[in-house]
């Protein structure tokens, strides 16, 4: 009864996390104009999304090295829907390893043109391949999550995701279970 418990705890923040996110992505304008409590908000998440520059530099140089050229990594099965073992979630999250390179002062990707690229072509070949999972969980709350997370990163960074890209990303957080 308590694992039930602290699973329907961890599950509502999760819930509560991504609501907020998408809430404060959907403010209009840049982080420096966002308004009271959504710019508050956005920095929070990103200070505690953000890791230290020790802890980024490797999975962002393997993430970089093993992506290829047309956005994808080959150990990645996109036509899986399997409800655990879910793989497409490793391209999200070599995507958000690539992004904490990217957006960390002193890290060695910091501000990187190759980074920046591989993070605009991997967000692009999420949202064509559009992969889903047969467990809800994954497509309502963990996906979400994560394109939140990487999108608040990408906001703080020092070249911002295109406007239409960062639309479109949005638009797939809110559809909910795409099942």
């Amino acid at each position: 009864m308590m694992i039930a418990k602290q699973m329907d705890f961890n599950t509502l923040k999760k819930v509560a996390f991504l609501t907020l996110t998408y809430l404060c992505l959907m403010v209009e304008g840049s982080v420096a104009q966002m308004s009271y409590p959504f710019g508050t908000i956005i920095k929070r998440v990103f200070d505690e999304q953000l890791k230290p520059v020790k802890q980024v530099d490797k999975p962002a140089e393997k993430a970089i090295n093993s992506f290829q050229a047309d956005g994808t990594w080959s150990d990645v099965d996109y036509n899986i829907h399997s409800v655990s073992n879910w793989t497409p979630y490793l391209h999200l999250q070599r995507t958000l390893d690539i992004i904490q390179g990217y957006v960390c002062p002193g890290a060695r990707h910091y501000n990187d043109q190759k980074a920046y690229q591989t993070i605009l072509q991997a967000l692009e070949t999420w949202y064509q391949k559009d992969p889903k999972s047969d467990n809800w969980w994954a497509n309502e709350i963990k996906v979400p999550q994560q394109l939140g997370a990487a999108m608040i990163l990408m906001r703080f960074s020092p070249k911002k995701l295109p406007d239409d890209l960062e639309r479109r990303l949005l638009e797939r957080m809110d559809r909910g279970d795409a099942t």
